[in-house]
């Protein structure tokens, strides 16, 4: 599986982004800050957006990260709500 052994732009700390190749702190800083900025990612090219990201970067860490698929649509019915 692809998603296993890749980092979760999403879910990774400052320290985890430092793991992949061409990351430095302060590139680990605008990843983490980008996202409480502007909530997670959707897809991973979107890592292009973070100051700093160019596309040579971009291609080298490419197949070393990934996003969360979207969660499922949750519908809330009577059955799941707790009775008293």
């Amino acid at each position: 599986d692809q998603l296993k052994n890749t980092i979760n732009l999403n879910r990774a700390s400052e320290d985890e982004f430092l793991l992949l190749p061409g990351i430095n702190r302060q590139l680990a800083q605008n990843i983490v800050e980008y996202r409480h900025r502007y909530g997670e990612f959707k897809q991973v090219d979107e890592l292009l957006q973070v100051n700093g990201i160019d596309l040579s970067l971009f291609k080298k860490i490419r197949s070393e990260i990934s996003v969360d698929p979207p969660p499922p649509k949750v519908s809330i019915s009577a059955t799941d709500q707790k009775s008293t």
